[in-house]
């Protein structure tokens, strides 16, 4: 389980962002099997978010395609609307990422354990983890002004 949930985690946002199909919600055992991780709090410290599941790591099974709006037989016909939401477009990066302003449509859940923080708790960590890897982010940002050659991700 522990080897396939990373995979089931990209899956899910994938046909999500490229299909319009929300699987959380719909899966009852796919939903509590993964909030059964989702409680462990060393996996919630490792999960993803859908973003970088989708825009920031090269996929293993080739690109993925959008499907046109009206194509997907589903409830909510989510394609244009999640994909937005996911990307940040229409200034949609509110957390958790939700399709309406029904707080029970969330399609990223967050893990129980974190809503007991502040969202500033948040950005605090997140200013000083990037503080603390300025030496690596700056390594990585600068790669574009190397050598010519194959990306060495």
């Amino acid at each position: 389980d522990l080897q396939y949930v990373t995979t089931v985690e990209r899956i899910i946002a994938s046909v999500l962002y490229y299909k319009g199909l929300v699987i959380r919600g719909k899966f009852v055992n796919v939903d509590e099997w993964l909030a059964a991780f989702e409680r462990r709090s060393s996996y919630a410290a490792s999960k993803s978010d859908y973003y970088t599941l989708i825009m920031a790591m090269p996929s293993q099974n080739g690109p993925g395609y959008m499907t046109a709006a009206g194509d997907v037989d589903d409830d909510k016909n989510a394609n244009h609307d999640a994909s937005s939401i996911i990307y940040g477009f229409n200034d949609a990066w509110k957390l958790p990422l939700q399709l309406t302003d029904d707080p029970s449509s969330s399609f990223e859940p967050i893990p129980s354990s974190q809503f007991r923080l502040e969202p500033s708790e948040f950005r605090h960590e997140a200013a000083f983890r990037v503080i603390s890897n300025h030496d690596g982010i700056v390594e990585f940002a600068c790669r574009g002004a190397g050598e010519a050659g194959r990306p060495s991700y």
